[in-house]
This record gives C-alpha cells, sequence and structure tokens, in this order.
C-alpha cells in the first residue's frame, strides 16, 4: 500500500519477508495515526529508506535504536545502505512514537 492510517493504536509495517524489495525503489510510503506507535522495520540488506518523520504534538523518534523527541519533534534520516533501493517514508504522528530499524529476517 502507499498509505497507512490508524486514529489510535500501532501500525507496523515490516518490509523483511519482500521477495523483490527493489521494486519498491523511488515510492513514497505515507504512515499517519493520531495517537500511538508507527513502527517500520526493513530488511538489514537490499532495501533502504529516506525517513520524514514529524511528531506534531508529544512524542519519540527512534531510528536504528537511537532516540529523540519531545513536543512538535521532527527528524530527517536515511536508514540503510546509500547503494541499495530506496523508499521515501512519510510519517506523521500526533501524539506517540516512531520507529525505523533494520532486522535480519
Amino acid at each position: 500500500e502507499d498509505s497507512y492510517y490508524v486514529p489510535a493504536g500501532q501500525i507496523v509495517l515490516d518490509l523483511r519477508e519482500l521477495s523483490e524489495p527493489g521494486q519498491l525503489d523511488g515510492r513514497t510510503i505515507h504512515l499517519d495515526a493520531n495517537a500511538g506507535e508507527i513502527l517500520v522495520i526493513l530488511p538489514e540488506d537490499g532495501l533502504a529508506a529516506n525517513l520524514n518523520g514529524d511528531i506534531q504534538f508529544g512524542g519519540a523518534i527512534t531510528v536504528n535504536h537511537n532516540e529523540d523527541g519531545g513536543w512538535g519533534y521532527s527528524r530527517d534520516a536515511f536508514v540503510g545502505d546509500r547503494a541499495d533501493p530506496t523508499i521515501d517514508l512519510d510519517i506523521d504522528v500526533k501524539f506517540g512514537h516512531i520507529e525505523v530499524r533494520q532486522e535480519a529476517a
């Protein structure tokens, strides 16, 4: 999907089991929540991400286990190897937590 939304709760987008992650190269995925947590898990190899994360009110953003946050906090980060196919993650949460990390399948 190109977009995901939850008014309150959790979104987990696990991309580790994709058979051809290169097909996502250049795509933008929008993830939004009013309150809750959004977690994106990338494979350790084969797919990278440009993150544009915004916490409108209060919360934190964690990228590969490094967390920071506060009120009205934004963070742009690159996750992965720049030689890999890359997706753009546009993630917005009003109150809560955003996390993007790489893990083995």
